[in-house]
């Protein structure tokens, strides 16, 4: 009996240890959202004439470059009965925001500009009586006008510095936020000598397979700065009911639903660069570099291509 109770207790034992709740992957809202494949990468076979003429090596670099200086654009907005009295109204917005991002932001003067964009009419519609009957007709009641406004500060610090500034005055609508640096053109240059080194080393590695190492023909070269505009990604993860009423006359307004922002970085596959996960805005310069050999069997294709041994059709 008590062999019996042993065996039962070190079995709910057990059922309670492997039934203790664990945490699974942690994959945040965009986890089961598809961005991409995961199958294995496939090379594709080389056309006879690619094969027997030439080799290529690709190597790719990739430099992260921290921002020197950041452009805000905000955008300006005012109605009134007219173009002018519009016009009037953001130069004197436009004029107290100036004197604040001066003296308390500590922007320079030089670095503040207006861009003017554009004025549009403003239209209601009016109860008339035209013909005996009482129509709904379309009056110019009025304009809007807006002008965005460049800022460029030197880092984030001093560009929450500006936006306090124009929140405090009630300006919120922030177009957007461009980043540069003074270091791309060296970076550019880094880049490509990590690139070229890269497919040096690669191709010291493959063209051993050869009893002597092909000649080099050719080489390309492609160098691309990634803004970080270009590296937020955006989705929709949301809890949604399947179930809708169909009863007629009835409409529906969907609740608002937000979309997911953040700061993805580059999904550059490269040979050299930092693998750290972006945490900071950073600008991406991505280096691609390819060598062309000439393959052992070149000379051979093309005399056999001259005398029309191949054909080609």
């Amino acid at each position: 009996m008590r062999n019996a109770l042993f065996i039962f207790a070190v079995f709910i034992l057990t059922s309670v240890v492997s039934w203790s709740p664990s945490f699974g992957q942690m994959a945040g809202s965009r986890g089961g959202l598809n961005f991409g494949s995961n199958s294995m990468h496939v090379m594709p076979e080389l056309t006879p004439e690619a094969a027997q003429c030439f080799i290529t090596i690709e190597a790719k670099s990739e430099v992260r470059v921290k921002p020197t200086e950041i452009r805000i654009v905000l955008a300006l907005t005012k109605e009134a009965e007219t173009s002018v009295a519009c016009r009037d109204a953001i130069d004197i917005q436009f004029q107290t925001l100036k004197a604040s991002w001066i003296s308390e932001a500590k922007i320079a003067e030089a670095d503040i500009a207006e861009d003017f964009i554009a004025v549009l009419p403003r239209y209601e519609y009016e109860m008339e009586q035209r013909g005996g009957r009482e129509l709904a007709v379309e009056k110019n009641v009025g304009y809007r006008m807006q002008s965005n406004v460049h800022l460029r500060v030197d880092d984030e610090e001093q560009a929450r510095k500006a936006l306090d500034v124009a929140f405090k005055f009630n300006v919120t609508d922030i177009i957007a936020f461009d980043y540069g640096s003074d270091r791309l053109e060296a970076s550019k240059r880094n880049a490509r000598d990590l690139a070229i080194k890269a497919a040096k080393e690669k191709s010291s590695q493959l063209l051993s397979v050869f009893d002597e190492t092909p000649p080099v023909i050719n080489v390309q070269e492609s160098t691309v700065v990634h803004y970080p505009n270009t590296m937020y990604e955006s989705f929709e993860n949301t809890v949604a009911d399947s179930y809708r009423s169909n009863r007629s006359g009835v409409a529906y307004i969907q609740a608002y639903r937000p979309k997911n922002t953040y700061f993805r970085g580059t999904k550059a596959d490269v040979d050299v660069g930092t693998y750290e996960i972006p945490m900071k805005i950073e600008l991406s310069v991505v280096s691609t570099v390819r060598l062309y050999f000439e393959s052992p069997t070149a000379k051979s294709y093309q005399r056999s291509e001259r005398m029309g041994v191949i054909d080609k059709h």
